[in-house]
Parts: structure tokens; sequence; C-alpha cells
């Protein structure tokens, strides 16, 4: 026997309202309480890699930033690079921890970093082209999350969620970029006030506070849609199903 009309509108008011209960869910927990920026920086090669903020236009040293967490020596203060660097010099055998990367970033050459068939625990270096780097590495645009190709298109944004492809190579339209967290913001209770902000010195505090506002206005509207469609639609489904049991 077909379902009745009424009977219909319940199933969905409380299939709909437990989908709203779902995504309320799975936008609450302690990623509300942490907002960041990130800022989309263009990888380019010309002699040495440049690195572009696509807001302010303003390049950085490569060496200074994590362009791509498979690369040693990106950024060059680290102690990966500095064991890297001795290993390609052959003033030690590695340990075992460059195996982490693939490649390898000294003055401003990439090298590809693969394991000596003949020595145990050595690696060998073999310069390497630029594009060939970043070809291999970098995930296409088809793997970007939504945030990040709103990273990608406007040069930057802020939001309460992490981004999956951050200090990874990325490309986007012909051209390759790191997606870079330039602003965090956590906050300790419901005000701004027990909060703690860093950024690099623009107006992101501020914009934190309304992302922050803005979220939890969405999953606040989310919880009282959920609630009430799953209440309306599981009390009239109940009474529906009674009343045709008794007939």
């Amino acid at each position: 026997m077909p379902l009745q009309r009424p009977r219909v509108l319940f199933l969905l008011l409380l299939i709909l309202g437990i989908t709203a209960l779902w995504t309320a869910v799975g936008t609450a927990g302690p990623e509300t309480n942490t907002v960041r920026q990130y800022t989309a920086v263009e990888v380019s090669y010309d002699d040495e890699l440049v690195l572009t903020n696509a807001v302010t236009g303003e390049e950085r040293r490569a060496t200074t930033v994590n362009v791509d967490g498979s690369i040693a020596c990106l950024p060059s203060f680290s102690r990966d690079c500095s064991l890297a660097r001795q290993e390609y010099q052959g003033e030690i055998n590695a340990s075992g921890i460059q195996s982490a990367f693939s490649y390898a970033y000294f003055d401003g050459e990439f090298y590809r970093i693969s394991s000596n068939s003949s020595a145990e625990f050595e690696h060998e270096y073999e310069r390497t082209e630029p594009e060939t780097v970043f070809n291999r590495l970098a995930a296409d645009s088809g793997r970007l999350t939504g945030t990040e190709r709103a990273v990608l298109e406007d040069g930057e944004t802020v939001t309460t969620g992490p981004v999956v492809h951050a200090n990874r190579l990325v490309e986007y339209e012909g051209r390759y970029y790191t997606i870079q967290q330039t602003g965090f913001k956590a906050y300790r209770g419901p005000l701004a006030s027990g909060s703690f902000c860093s950024s690099s010195g623009d107006d992101f505090c501020d914009r934190a506070d309304r992302a922050r506002l803005s979220s939890r206005l969405v999953q606040f509207g989310l919880g009282v849609l959920g609630t009430s469609g799953a209440g309306i639609g599981g009390v009239g489904l109940f009474r529906e199903l009674r009343s045709t049991d008794r007939e």
C-alpha cells in the first residue's frame, strides 16, 4: 500500500532534520575555537626559487619558507637540512632520517635523493630540473578542497578549519603555489577577550572574530533547524504509524 502524503512529509522532515543535526555536529567541536588565515604564495624558478605573495606581491627568500615537506633545506635552518647538506658534501653517512625527503634544495639547485643500491644507509644526490620537482610533488587542482580553492582564487582566506595541503606544492591553473598559514587565533572561552592571536601584522585578528561568529551562527541555525525538523517529523511519523495500527 503506498505511503500517504502526510507520512511522506513527516519522513522527509525527519531525514532533513537528522541531516541538519549531523552537519551542525560536524561544524562543532574545538575547531570553532581556532581560526586560521591562509595565504597563497606562488612558487617559480629563475636561477633560484622565487616565492611571491599572491595578495601583496611581496617576494621572499625561499630558504626561510617551508615550501613542501618533501624537500630538505626548505627552510634551510632546520636540523634535517644540516644533516642532508653534510651528507651531500660527504662529511657524514645518513642515519636514515633523510629518507623522509624526496628532494633537497642546495644553493639554488634541486637534487633528487635516492638510496644508494651498493651501500646500505647511504643516499645519492642527483641534480634535477625544478620543473621536474614541481611536477612530481605538486598536488593537482582536482585534489584540492573548497577552502584551498578559495585561498588560490582570492589569494587569502580566513577559516575555522585547517587546510589539508598547507606547506605543500599545489598546481592550479598552470601555476605552482604553496599555501602558508599567516594568521592564527585561539579562543579560551566564548568571548574574544580570552584569546591569543598571532598574525603578520594585518587586520586578521579582527576578521577572525567575525569568522568565528559566523561559523557559530551557522552551527546554531543548523542545530535549531535540525532539532525542529527531527522533532516534528519524528512525532508526526510516530502518530501516523499508530493511527494506521488502530485501523
